[in-house]
């Protein structure tokens, strides 16, 4: 402590020493190493969820063609996605379909791949039946 003008201590600040702030950018670095791959699996489920409803919203509409028609439609719009290529095939003469959802690039979804549903209700992907979250 310094002594100023009528005896009136003073303190002197001190910055942060280059070591002090090596160790702060080493433990934000540390905390962000493991932080960022949960959050990008957070992120890639939530993706797959939103491919997912896409899918059975599409198969919901599917089946109300075909509960008026008696038939699958030979061709089926399904609106441009963000992160899924959507792509619908009917089958044995509009008794039956199949819609896939394939991620696009750069947000390939490397756990899960590519998902798909049928007229019968069964869902599939590359990554296996666990892809598929039960509502």
């Amino acid at each position: 402590m310094l002594h100023g003008c009528c005896g009136v201590a003073v303190k002197t600040v001190q910055g942060v020493t280059l070591i002090e702030l090596m160790v702060v950018v080493a433990i934000i670095g540390i905390l962000s190493a493991i932080v960022y791959p949960s959050y990008q699996q957070y992120v890639q489920q939530g993706r797959r969820l939103d491919g997912q409803r896409v899918l059975l919203d599409q198969a919901v509409i599917l089946e109300r063609a075909y509960a008026r028609s008696g038939r699958y439609p030979e061709a089926h719009a399904i609106p441009a996605h963000s992160f899924y290529q959507f792509s619908y095939v009917v089958a044995n003469a509009g008794s039956g379909f199949t819609l896939t959802a394939q991620p696009k690039s750069p947000h390939s979804d490397s756990e899960c791949g590519t998902l798909s549903i049928n007229a019968q209700g069964v869902r599939g992907s590359a990554g296996g039946a666990s892809c598929w979250r039960e509502a």
